[in-house]
């Protein structure tokens, strides 16, 4: 904007000597008739209105947050040539940060907003919310990570995919722990369903053969025999035996 600048200040020095010459003719104005005199005011005023309308336009070329906050992202270099509207940099207020997860599509479609979540954060232990918001499938970029850190505005400027807060599930924490920074790894589970007082046994101790479910158990004597089962839920590690068990019994792992 440097030649509207220029312009400006051409205009401002010109508008000065021209309100000097109107006192001037104020002055003399037994010397004119109130026509001229109506004249030089409207010449003046549309001179002084060019000025204002300058102003107003250089005014409306700097760019103003509507927060205060840090630029997290930028997308856009000295000398770029921009459109209206274009995006150019990603503001972040601070000091306000949420927990944000990258959870696949298929994981995706168990979960909904206000179920139960656990949070274990790097450094800052494993803390209790609720899902607070899905992704908007507009935007939705999922890559089956199931890690998020605050929230994370990518983009570089050269082409790069522009992150978003709309692209994560965002968990509500309980008590959000403090002295947390942008970007902090860590992990979410989303409970999508519980029982109470299910049976359950180590997933290495579950085998499985041509559509078969069954476990090795141990008697009192140290005999194994084998045990049809029935599974139930399932996660990562354990595996809930809705029938063929009884808590207490001894199974053998693989």
């Amino acid at each position: 904007m440097d030649d509207l600048a220029t312009q400006l200040k051409q205009k401002q020095l010109q508008t000065r000597s021209d309100e000097l010459t109107m006192i001037e003719n104020l002055r003399k104005s037994d010397e004119l008739t109130p026509e001229q005199i109506e004249k030089q005011k409207i010449d003046f005023e549309l001179k002084r209105k060019e000025l204002t309308d300058l102003q107003t336009k250089l005014d409306k070329a700097k760019l103003t947050a509507p927060f205060a906050g840090t630029v997290v992202a930028l997308y856009v270099k000295k000398g770029d040539q921009m459109k209206a509207y274009d995006t150019i940099a990603t503001v972040a207020d601070l000091s306000q940060l949420t927990v944000a997860a990258n959870i696949s599509g298929d994981d995706l479609k168990k979960i909904a907003v206000g179920m139960e979540a656990q949070v274990d954060i790097n450094g800052a232990g494993t803390h209790k919310g609720k899902v607070k918001q899905l992704p908007n499938p507009k935007t939705q970029t999922n890559n089956g990570g199931q890690a998020g850190g605050g929230f994370y505005p990518g983009g570089d400027g050269n082409g790069a995919q522009r992150d978003s807060i709309d692209n994560y599930v965002l968990i509500d924490l309980d008590k959000f722990p403090d002295g947390l920074n942008r970007g902090t790894p860590l992990s979410v589970s989303v409970i999508t369903s519980r029982k109470e007082k299910a049976v359950t046994i180590p997933v290495a101790a579950l085998r499985s053969y041509s559509g078969r479910n069954y476990v090795q158990v141990v008697d009192e004597k140290g005999n194994k025999k084998e045990v049809d089962v029935e599974i139930g839920q399932q996660t990562a590690t354990d595996v809930e035996i809705v029938k063929g068990l009884t808590p207490g019994q001894k199974v053998v792992g693989r």
